[in-house]
């Protein structure tokens, strides 16, 4: 999302610039958090930011889709998306519990 009092430390990319990627992690937007300001309402923030299934199927052919859960669909990204043949969605949350705590065994030790 732009944030204008960034703008010196960090160039804003378009979300087309965006998805020449090899990975692409979408994240869960706190609507909750967002009542006013950078954007005005799901709709907004979804066109503007959100992976959509005609920016979905522009990516390149090895691109996978990332989302660690759980997804806001139609909001960040669309519902078809979500099952697109290149998501990895539902692995990544099926290894995220297990990965987390075995990071913490680690880190326990």
């Amino acid at each position: 999302m732009r944030a204008p009092e960034l703008a010196e430390y960090a160039p804003y990319v378009s979300m087309e610039e965006a998805l020449c990627a090899d990975v692409v992690m979408m994240l869960r937007v706190q609507l909750e958090r967002h009542t006013e300001g950078i954007f005005k309402s799901k709709e907004d923030y979804h066109q503007q930011y959100g992976l959509t299934l005609e920016r979905a199927n522009n990516l390149a052919p090895h691109t996978i889709i990332m989302h660690p859960a759980p997804v806001n669909r139609n909001v960040e990204i669309d519902d078809a998306v979500v099952e697109h043949a290149q998501s990895r969605i539902f692995k990544q949350m099926a290894n995220g519990v297990p990965i987390r705590m075995a990071v913490m065994e680690r880190a326990m030790k």
